[in-house]
């Protein structure tokens, strides 16, 4: 099949990628570019990925069948002379949809839409949506097929969007287009695999200095409302998207994600590969990365080199209430609490006070003697982001009413009871972050899927003698201690983490203090662990 002659523009590939897709796209377009399809082949594939050289030696194996279903559906395109990377991008998608029965017509004709508008022409997307329509309708006629919307949904709305990249501390690039506040931003990259909820997750003080890649592709369907939000602002440092939508249906929206980010000032990508963003930060553990539109490759790359690591920063102060308040109790009113914020979230005083409880939440300096004037029936440590070990006064105020009143703490919570029972925290290598993460409950082998946030976790071994043994196979008990000592008694782990083995909730044999390191309240994820709340109020029962 002829292609136009080949003055075109070389495109900008991701030439450090590790998606087998782009390295079999560049292939094909460098063969397009040449004498056709099967030069230079064998030099071309040396050093690429298995499955790259798969879908390439796919294409040149049923090469003639697939330039000629390509002729006959461009045909009504009026497009005998198309550019190398939209013929590229073709061959791949025919290829993928004549072999790959699995997959299925829409998700094969959106990735190549995609492709194409990131390498190609602003009409390309529109152009290889159509075709493939056509070819779909030829090659799996059983699938109800229709075109699928480029990306911002037409090339004039894709132009006027502003391109924007990421780059990450160790110089990965990844480019989309800015959806959100104009201008640029730093912050720890994390991924968070929640499948819906995702005004939550912005608006999650815990999130403060991160910048957070969503793992469902599209976000933005259902629109938001005032009801989602967990706090007044969001703390995060930014959010990246895989697929924006513009439009929203549901009853309860109250406008768009793209109004929200403005309202916000918070700056959003999208069209990025989320898949080879989470799977660098797995392989490379969370990082400092920078993002947005009108700056430079170079210039995002010199601002992620500069940011600060996670590791020793206080951002539970920043997001702390200044002054204390009290939230009423819903109903008969059981007994009163004090909150001590350290980026405590909405749905977790509507927990509380929908038990009967009167909360007072108090700023992260808070003293001891201050909580003990008060007067509470028990206190709530609450969850929040950043490195719990530079929260010295948090930790010495929870040593100061240890064993004087219950306490419960959840996330950076548990984190800080820890450290105030003496023993060690430690940084995740990318952090637990979504709706989905499975935990064992220790009593009973009851598992329960649970909301988490969080990048460090408490280590129980620093307050043993032993030292913590290996991992071999699957998660089990015995990578955690029975039992440790302490100068407030006995602690004994009571949740662990079936991903990886690591503490997910302790409990104090000698002094009425439990915490666990997930969000019983969910908001968003599961509710299998709001019982704990329940918990808390039996605990208060008992007194000290």
């Amino acid at each position: 099949m002829n292609s136009q002659p080949r003055s075109e523009a070389t495109p900008e590939f991701f030439d450090s990628s590790d998606d087998p897709r782009h390295q079999a796209l560049r292939i094909l377009y460098e063969m397009a570019m040449s004498d056709g399809l099967g030069a230079g082949s064998d030099e071309l594939l040396e050093g690429k990925l298995p499955k790259a050289s798969l879908i390439v030696r796919g294409v040149l194996a049923d090469a003639e069948n697939i330039d000629s279903l390509i002729e006959r559906a461009a045909e009504g395109w009026k497009a005998a002379r198309m550019p190398a990377v939209d013929l590229a991008v073709l061959r791949m998608a025919v290829y993928e949809l004549r072999h790959h029965s699995r997959t299925s017509v829409a998700v094969i004709i959106s990735e190549a839409v995609r492709i194409a508008g990131e390498y190609s022409t602003e009409r390309s997307g529109r152009f290889v949506n159509g075709v493939l329509a056509t070819l779909a309708a030829m090659i799996r006629p059983d699938e109800v097929t229709r075109p699928v919307p480029a990306p911002f949904g037409s090339s004039a709305s894709r132009r006027r969007a502003e391109q924007a990249l990421l780059v990450t501390a160790d110089g990965e690039v990844f480019r989309g287009w800015s959806v959100g506040a104009p201008g640029t931003t730093v912050g720890e990259v994390v991924f968070n695999t929640a499948m819906s909820g995702y005004q939550e997750v912005f608006t999650d003080p815990s999130y403060a200095g991160q910048i957070v890649v969503m793992t469902s592709p599209h976000i933005g369907n259902y629109g938001v409302t005032a009801l989602d939000s967990q706090a007044r602002r969001s703390a995060a440092a930014g959010v990246v998207m895989r697929a924006y939508s513009r439009r929203y249906s549901s009853w309860r929206a109250e406008g768009d994600l793209s109004e929200f980010f403005g309202e916000h000032g918070l700056v959003a990508v999208a069209g990025i590969d989320t898949r080879r963003l989470t799977r660098h930060i797995r392989e490379r553990g969370a990082m400092p990365a920078a993002m947005g539109g009108g700056a430079s490759v170079r210039e995002l790359t010199d601002m992620a080199a500069a940011a600060p690591v996670m590791v020793g920063q206080d951002l539970a102060s920043a997001v702390s209430t200044a002054d204390s308040y009290t939230v009423s109790p819903s109903g008969a009113a059981r007994g009163r609490v004090v909150a001590i914020d350290l980026g405590i979230k909405r749905d977790i005083l509507e927990h509380l006070t929908r038990r009967g409880l009167e909360v007072r939440v108090m700023p992260s300096g808070v003293s001891a003697s201050d909580i003990l004037e008060a007067g509470p029936d028990g206190v709530f440590l609450s969850n929040g982001p950043g490195d719990p070990e530079p929260l010295k006064a948090v930790i010495a105020t929870l040593r100061g009413i240890l064993g004087k009143t219950p306490v419960f703490g959840i996330c950076l919570g548990q984190q800080v009871l820890g450290l105030a029972l003496g023993a060690g925290t430690y940084k995740l290598p990318f952090g637990h972050h979504g709706g989905n993460h499975p935990v064992r409950r220790l009593s009973d082998g009851r598992v329960e899927i649970t909301s988490q946030n969080h990048g460090f976790a408490v280590d129980l071994w620093s307050l043993s003698s032993d030292s913590a043994p290996g991992r071999e196979g699957l998660v089990t008990p015995k990578l955690l201690p029975e039992v440790v000592e302490s100068e407030f008694g006995a602690i004994v782990p009571t949740h662990q983490n079936l991903n990886d083995g690591t503490l997910e909730g302790l409990e104090c044999r000698d002094i009425p203090a439990f915490a666990v390191q997930y969000h019983p309240e969910a908001a968003p994820g599961p509710r299998d662990a709001v019982g704990l709340f329940d918990d808390f109020l039996r605990l208060i029962d008992r007194g000290v």
